[in-house]
């Protein structure tokens, strides 16, 4: 067995450090902006990378992960002050600083993985080819981005532990109560950041109305009616409800008794879903909250029913519901490509990216762009993961794991880094850390299952 060897500074250290590099990340934005020209904008970046390399040296997965979420939530809201544009690429950097811990740290991921390891090589090396395949390499090098960030992310939930976890739901409550706030003020007319800051041009998605916010921002009803959706600080309705629904799932997957703080900040969050009116993170909601009690209710045998009766009719829904079609279309589409793609795929057949770049092809779903690439082994991954979810299914990380899956069919937006960064993290303490045998593509574990029982047993600890 490996040992698993983390950071030997204490809690405290660590907050300090924290906040220095929250601090410093501000001088440098605002240092940005004083001075002025293009390689201002690249000092944020250039302190984020030096203190996610930083990271990586002290072996602190847990403080990536809290970086990860501010840069996250913070980057397009930044990146509209004069001359940050550049500020887009903050949570790629700090993406890469966990790519270098996982690679530094590579004996704990395999033993981690133990017997299944072989699939992540394959997965790695099949995604690799299908950008090779893809019709062009730009395109090619962009969907592998999108489908590979879930993917490290979750591998780095085998390099955390119980300390590490628990710092990071309370940055991630924190910043899905900002953000849930945040939406029910602009619910009511507060916009405290004007989106047309980050989006040049206005009414993409929408008919020929009202032009005073980004198309997205419109929520378009039958004869010309239609809702203004709440973006959040992330300035995008979709990306700002998985956010907060991300972190609600952080707020309730690790707890089994609930106080009355508990119940007011996931209705806070629940009502901020509600204003951004995303689909995506409706269904991560529903999920976290329903599968465990449909579970404890009708049994496995009993939720699969039930649930593949409520699937099938949330498919016809979203199907036949205008521009919602060409997120089942994509989903479709990019099973049916897995299928018909016995080693590897290639990228560049479905997916936003590709009917921009051709205007052809189907979109949109993460999922779709991840089968098209991976071809029968993500299809076998993916199958093991469900299996895996119906041995766990009575739990809550094993409800996130299924809701991040879920996300990901009819939504490219599910993989994003600043919507679904906490999701994804959150999933992977699920899928390689569950102390109930979930272990959704694990057989072993870096950390004790023991000590790690402790986060989830123990609920007061991690308030």
């Amino acid at each position: 067995m490996v040992k698993s060897v983390t950071r030997t500074y204490p809690n405290r250290l660590r907050l300090v450090y924290l906040g220095i590099a929250l601090v410093g990340l501000s001088v440098s934005v605002a240092s940005a902006v004083a001075l002025g020209g293009a390689f201002a904008g690249y000092l944020p970046l250039l302190f984020v990378g030096a203190i996610s390399l930083f990271m990586v040296l002290a072996r602190d997965m847990g403080a990536l992960w809290v970086l990860l979420f501010f840069a996250a939530a913070s980057q397009r809201p930044l990146s509209g002050l004069p001359g940050s544009s550049s500020l887009l690429w903050l949570d790629d950097l700090v993406v890469i600083g966990i790519v270098l811990a996982i690679i530094s740290r590579w004996p704990e991921v395999r033993e981690a993985f133990a017997g299944r390891f072989f699939l992540v090589v394959l997965l790695v090396a099949g995604l690799l080819l299908a950008v090779y395949l893809a019709p062009s390499f730009d395109l090619g090098v962009l969907q592998f981005r999108q489908v590979l960030v879930p993917v490290v992310l979750v591998i780095s939930g085998a390099l955390v532990d119980k300390s590490d976890i628990r710092v990071a739901r309370r940055v991630a409550i924190l910043l899905g109560v900002v953000a849930a706030v945040y939406a029910i003020l602009e619910f009511f007319g507060v916009r405290l950041i004007d989106p047309n800051l980050y989006v040049s041009g206005q009414g993409e998605d929408g008919e020929a109305a009202v032009r005073d916010l980004p198309g997205f921002y419109y929520y378009f009803l039958d004869f010309g009616n239609y809702i203004v959706r709440s973006g959040t600080f992330l300035l995008n309705p979709p990306s700002g409800g998985i956010f907060i629904a991300s972190a609600f799932a952080w707020l309730i997957a690790l707890r089994t008794r609930f106080s009355v703080r508990d119940y007011l900040l996931a209705g806070l969050m629940i009502a901020g879903v509600a204003t951004t009116l995303s689909r995506a993170a409706a269904l991560i909601v529903i999920l976290v909250v329903l599968q465990p009690l449909l579970i404890r209710r009708f049994g496995r045998v009993g939720f699969v029913l039930f649930g593949s009766l409520l699937a099938g009719i949330a498919f016809q829904e979203i199907a036949s519901h205008g521009s919602s079609a060409r997120h089942s279309e994509g989903l479709v589409q990019g099973v049916l490509l897995g299928i018909s793609s016995p080693l590897f795929g290639a990228f560049g057949r479905v997916g936003n990216a590709t009917k921009d770049w051709s205007g052809e092809g189907y979109g949109e779903s993460a999922m779709a762009i991840f089968l098209s690439g991976a071809g029968w082994i993500g299809l076998v991954i993916v199958c093991l993961m469900l299996v895996s979810i119906y041995r766990g299914a009575a739990g809550t990380l094993s409800a996130v794991a299924a809701a991040a899956l879920a996300a990901s069919c009819f939504s490219e937006t599910a993989v994003g880094l600043d919507a679904s960064a906490m999701l994804w993290t959150l999933a992977g303490v699920g899928l390689l850390k569950a102390p109930d045998g979930v272990g959704l593509l694990a057989t072993g574990s870096a950390v004790d299952p023991s000590t790690f029982s402790d986060t989830i047993g123990e609920q007061k600890r991690l308030v």
